[in-house]
């Protein structure tokens, strides 16, 4: 567990991970792929298994349990930056997919307040997800401000084989509610797709 986070989570090398952990590098290569194939035995047993049609309250409350440990840290945030941070962060992705992400900033600088690590780890949720789905081309990045309310759109062209995949679910909207975020998601005409974060 500690080498797939160490290696797959945190980026770090084999032998840096074999450092951290204080093992040689060939012991750490040899628990490393032990622990590949564990995980992709997991998802193989996982997958063969009939997808339940909907979580089920043991799930849900498992879920709210969790997010509610969560300590958010309510402080002045600069949402361009946060953006660009977001950007930046997804750019292999969308390189990958034959993407590119339009961002459309207002002019003056924006500060919200919010806690900016949950903040931005919905942004990149829902900015992965939707780079995941999307028809190569583009997506559109737009952000409005009015005086009470900051509004974050993001409109792509769907890939037909990601018809009914979902970028806004359930861990996604729990943790936007622990900001006083509203995230939506709907279709538009012609396979278009809007994600809408007020």
């Amino acid at each position: 567990y500690n080498l797939l986070t160490l290696h797959y989570v945190d980026g770090l090398t084999i032998r840096e991970a074999a450092n951290e952990l204080g093992v040689s590098t060939r012991q750490a290569d040899r628990d490393l792929r032990q622990g590949e194939q564990g995980v992709a035995a997991w998802l193989r047993d996982r997958l063969a298994q009939p997808a339940p049609d909907a979580p089920d309250v043991s799930q849900t409350s498992s879920l709210r349990a969790e997010i509610a440990l969560l300590s958010v840290r309510m402080r002045p945030t600069d949402l361009a930056a946060l953006l660009r941070r977001c950007q930046e962060a997804v750019k292999p992705l969308a390189a990958e997919r034959n993407l590119r992400i339009a961002v459309e900033l207002p002019a003056e600088p924006l500060m919200v307040s919010t806690d900016p690590l949950l903040a931005e780890q919905i942004l990149l949720t829902v900015i992965s997800r939707a780079l995941s789905q999307a028809e190569p081309g583009a997506l559109r990045l737009a952000v409005e401000s009015t005086a009470d309310r900051v509004t974050i759109s993001l409109r792509f062209f769907g890939d037909p084989r990601a018809a009914n995949s979902l970028i806004v679910d359930a861990v996604v909207t729990e943790l936007a509610e622990q900001l006083r975020w509203d995230v939506t998601q709907r279709d538009l005409e012609a396979a278009g797709r809007c994600v809408t974060i007020q």
